[in-house]
């Protein structure tokens, strides 16, 4: 997807970006509440950044789970819970190039738990957020759209089952909305995927795209034409006792046609007795940790897990999507990854960064290494090596820098120290892998991009008794 996006952000105690067009890392420690680095011009530089750091909350409150999204004409969407634990509300700011920060402004519907929220922004300004609102045991699915001279409509109820979580959201240019999220069934012990759809008119009632799942593990990629992508694993009971079917399973919204067919990607896979699977083998059969991207044609990358009997390894499988030829046969791309991520650049080039086990299944004390793939038509090559550390290297993050050129940043280390790393590359090559953080032990990271190619990354760190969050950027 090519708006300006970025990913959620994750913080204890201590929140700082930023955001800034410099190829030199330069890393900002704010005090211990939510702060955004944000330029008044589109053409932000690091002098005029380190002049335009904002506070957006309050000192004397305690913040939690600050997200921000963003649009392709700079404008962004901070959010972040405020209170404690079973209290917590939604606030959030808006950012405008030139005039700077809205005043923080409660976004919830002020009742119970706010939280999982959600957020995208597209060009003219409108936003349309999501959360769970929890009150008790019964977790409901809230809506709000903000729109430019109108401000935030009230709270819509997308899900009033009492059982939803895990949302998500994409906005496309002509200000529609498709948001899905999770649902659990208790009378079949099992997950839906279910989705709504905004339009000027408002909401749409809910409808169940995906079932069978024995694990949320739905997830979503668009473009700015309103093109929506849904991937997720199912396992479906099969025609004897305590059987089950796996498979991955994919669906392509077009907003003129809507939800087309659920269509299997991979290999069928039976499992005869998954009691007896889950307890003598270290690896279960089925499909796993399913991830998609689209671009702005509506290609699209489908990449899955599958383990093919008890004992064996996980193969990492991909498939990819063309609106004039359907889904393309999956292809075995690795085995054993311990991360994955991808991106689809213009021209149809797929990427794939993938940590791999290196002495699998000893999981206890693995070696792995961090693996570029790419496809440009011609089937799927391994691109370089990135990183061979030896010890672990895990959770990798691709996204295209400038030019369309791949930037990844991973995780590694030994026991509990762990380093955050990352690499680009130019049309010369790839860069030396340099070591973002400075000192500590990463926790989280997250990271995203805009359409100049600038590549933001956060990460909260872990030295001595407290965390922090830190970040910076990686092109221009």
């Amino acid at each position: 997807m090519r708006l300006f996006r970025c990913s959620p952000l994750w913080a204890v105690n201590k929140v700082a970006q930023n955001i800034c067009r410099s190829t030199t890392w330069k890393p900002l420690l704010l005090p211990a509440m939510v702060w955004f680095g944000i330029s008044s011009s589109t053409n932000t530089c690091v002098q005029n950044l380190r002049h335009a750091v904002i506070r957006l909350t309050r000192a004397s409150c305690a913040v939690s789970s600050p997200r921000l999204a963003l649009a392709r004409k700079g404008e962004a969407l901070a959010l972040w819970c405020e209170g404690g634990y079973g209290s917590q509300t939604l606030w959030g700011s808006r950012y405008h190039p030139g005039p700077g920060w809205d005043a923080p402004q409660h976004l919830g519907a002020g009742e119970g738990d706010e939280g999982e929220a959600r957020a995208a922004l597209n060009s003219d300004g409108v936003a349309t957020l999501v959360w769970v609102q929890t009150v008790g045991h019964t977790r409901h699915l809230l809506a709000s759209t903000y729109l430019p001279g109108h401000g935030w409509s009230a709270p819509a109820v997308l899900d009033s089952t009492g059982l939803a979580l895990s949302p998500q959201v994409l906005l496309d240019e002509e200000g529609n909305s498709v948001a899905t999220w999770h649902r659990y069934e208790a009378a079949e012990h099992s997950y839906h995927f279910v989705s709504a759809r905004r339009t000027e008119r408002g909401w749409g009632p809910p409808s169940v795209i995906g079932k069978d799942q024995l694990v949320p593990t739905g997830t979503i990629s668009g473009n700015g034409s309103g093109m929506v992508v849904a991937l997720w694993n199912a396992a479906g009971a099969g025609s004897r006792f305590g059987e089950l079917r796996h498979n991955t399973w994919g669906r392509i919204f077009d907003p003129v046609t809507g939800w087309g067919p659920a269509f299997p990607l991979g290999r069928e896979i039976v499992q005869d007795d998954p009691l007896k699977d889950l307890s003598a083998a270290q690896t279960v059969p089925g499909h796993h940790a399913p991830v998609v991207t689209m671009d702005e044609v509506g290609n699209a990358l489908a990449l899955w897990q599958e383990v093919s009997a008890p004992g064996r390894d996980y193969q990492l499988k991909a498939s990819r999507f063309f609106p004039e030829k359907g889904w393309g046969a999956p292809e075995v791309i690795g085995e054993n990854p311990l991360g994955v991520s991808a991106s689809l650049a213009d021209g149809g080039i797929a990427f794939v960064c993938l940590t791999q086990a290196a002495n699998w299944p000893d999981v206890d004390a693995y070696l792995s290494s961090l693996t570029v793939a790419t496809d440009i038509g011609l089937g799927w090559f391994s691109e370089k090596v990135l990183d061979n550390y030896p010890h672990f290297c895990l959770s990798p993050t691709l996204l295209l820098g400038k030019d369309g050129q791949p930037v990844v940043t991973w995780v590694k280390g030994s026991g509990d120290e762990r380093e955050l790393w990352s690499a680009s590359r130019s049309l010369s090559g790839w860069s030396t892998s340099e070591r973002l953080d400075l000192e500590g032990s990463v926790e989280q990271y997250e990271a995203g991009w805009d359409e100049a190619g600038n590549v933001i990354v956060l990460w909260t760190q872990k030295s001595g008794t407290g965390f922090s969050v830190w970040g910076r950027t990686v092109q221009s």
